[in-house]
């Protein structure tokens, strides 16, 4: 994805790539499939002056993505996952992902799901590492109308997330049950 153009008399140039990988055991019991991707989204050197090279996702999707507990945004990271479903029967789904991320550029902030700063270090002293983050999500499927799903996640604060002030881990727990018609 590439953005380009102009905002308030600064030069857009940003951009943010998505790959990944893949593959389904049928035949093995509880059916895994495992998946690795790697998700980059730009972020600007200078962010006070010149161009401006954050990317900017205009229509965030939260926790799908990049992690459950919803503190990432896809601006300014890098994000390194990998995900484990697992069928054990066939109205039960286990979800397990990990998430490493960093910083695109350590003098740009933090962004959270709904695109704005969360943390920043304009020096970029306070390095990239921004920590990982687990997710454990299960979902039972009651009927076609119905599911309940549990998930558990928890986010551990790197380097950046340390040095830039305030709570550093944070975990949540979810219970939502879904009726459809």
């Amino acid at each position: 994805m590439m953005q380009f153009g102009d905002q308030q008399a600064r030069g857009i140039f940003a951009g943010a790539a998505s790959c990944g990988g893949g593959y389904h055991f049928k035949c093995a019991p509880w059916r895994p499939t495992f998946w690795a991707y790697f998700d980059y989204a730009s972020g600007s050197n200078n962010p006070d002056g010149g161009s401006f090279n954050t990317f900017n996702e205009l229509f965030p999707f939260g926790h799908y993505y990049l992690g459950w507990a919803d503190l990432i945004g896809r601006r300014n990271i890098f994000d390194g996952n990998c995900h484990l479903f697992l069928y054990p029967t066939n109205w039960t789904q286990i979800w397990l992902a990990y998430h490493h991320f960093w910083l695109a550029s350590p003098r740009d902030a933090l962004y959270n799901a709904a695109g704005i700063p969360s943390r920043r270090d304009p020096t970029g002293a306070a390095g990239s590492n921004v920590g990982n983050e687990v997710d454990c999500i299960v979902n039972f499927t009651l009927s076609k109308h119905q599911n309940v799903m549990i998930d558990y996640n928890h986010f551990f604060g790197g380097r950046f997330v340390q040095q830039t002030g305030g709570r550093a881990d944070a975990g949540t727990l979810y219970f939502i049950y879904d009726f459809r018609w």
